[in-house]
């Protein structure tokens, strides 16, 4: 895979809590002043816009030591404005870029970047059997997390170019932050693409190895599936910057009432899952309802000197030798949670 690099100075907007990647399309609000004049900027000039991720979404004003050096450029498709000054913009990522320097800091902030366009080559042998084994995977990534359809790995299948289809596929995968960037910062495909792997594999092997201590010691596991109640509403109504912070505040809350032991995943969107084990039914039941309970009771502190309230629907399962893979133990929880939301959201069905 050819490599190009360009250097071309363009407005910069630090994003909060949101990664892209090229060829993805990402849709958030703006609401910072220098963020909306640099979206002004863009707009005014060829549309390409910087976006770089903060590495703290608390800080109001940015400065270069606060987001990270290696981004995305992308291209400005579309722009909404909001209630109030707000702005929801719709982008596609063109190419991964690393800034050389910044420029200015007001009205908005702009930057120095090289542009890293790659040249789309032939598979090689290398690249083609890490394609191959990354589908694999990620079928069975897909059927675990139960949350993205199955006609996407179809449509990553015929994708040709390596390095395309790495970013396609690391655009469908529920990654910290972290991770996100450590793929966006790996330019060399062929590293990328064993990065993508590994990571696939290593979401995987989370319950693989719990199940199977599990079988082996004859002790119980517990998964717990929940999510939001109308988490679609908070984004439309407060945007997506807060919808980011729910997610945030949940997942803290959470987290503080589970042991250590237990392991808390985001499986996608505003959806989790909670692995316990050495629990039985009666013991989970209890885990989720106090969690149910916690989560309608703790007011959510947004940006906006605002304080909202949430509630979560909650579905239990636990392990039982008849079943066959770890698939069918999620889907046993997703049934759960989908009934729990279809008798009225914010409760608890239970395991057996």
């Amino acid at each position: 895979m050819g490599i190009q690099v360009n250097h071309k100075k363009m407005p910069l907007i630090p994003l909060r809590g949101l990664s892209i990647f090229p060829h993805m399309v990402l849709h958030f609000d703006v609401g910072r002043e220098k963020s909306i004049k640099a979206l002004e900027k863009a707009m005014l000039a060829d549309q390409l816009i910087f976006l770089s991720t903060q590495k703290d979404i608390d800080i109001d004003l940015p400065t270069s030591k606060d987001y990270y050096t290696v981004g995305t450029v992308s291209k400005v498709k579309q722009m909404l404005k909001l209630p109030g000054d707000a702005i929801r913009v719709l982008v596609e990522g063109v190419a991964r870029g690393e800034i050389i320097s910044v420029d200015q800091e007001t009205p908005f902030i702009s930057a120095t970047i090289s542009m890293y366009d790659t040249v789309e080559e032939p598979k090689n042998k290398e690249s083609e059997a890490y394609m191959r084994a990354i589908v694999t995977a990620f079928e069975t990534y897909i059927s675990i997390s139960n949350k993205i359809s199955p006609d996407v790995v179809h449509a990553i299948s015929s994708i040709s170019d390596p390095s395309r289809f790495a970013d396609v596929v690391s655009s469908h995968l529920v990654l910290k932050i972290e991770q996100k960037q450590q793929i966006l910062e790996s330019v060399d495909v062929i590293e990328r693409l064993e990065l993508i792997y590994q990571l696939i594999l290593s979401e995987i092997e989370i319950l693989e190895v719990e199940i199977s201590q599990a079988k082996r010691y004859n002790t119980m596991l517990l998964i717990i599936a929940c999510d939001i109640d109308h988490f679609k509403k908070v984004n439309d109504t407060y945007g997506h910057n807060e919808g980011d912070l729910v997610l945030k505040s949940v997942v803290r809350i959470i987290k503080s009432s589970l042991r250590k032991t237990d392991i808390l995943a985001r499986t996608g969107g505003e959806e989790f899952i909670i692995v316990c084990h050495s629990i039985n039914g009666e013991a989970g039941n209890k885990v989720a309802e106090k969690l149910r309970k916690k989560i309608e009771e703790t007011p959510i502190d947004l940006k906006r000197d605002i304080s909202i309230s949430i509630t979560m629907s909650f579905g239990v399962a636990c392990y039982s030798p008849a079943m066959r893979n770890i698939e069918e133990f999620i889907k046993v929880a997703d049934n759960r949670l989908y009934l729990a939301k279809e008798r009225g959201r914010n409760r608890v069905v239970c395991s057996d």
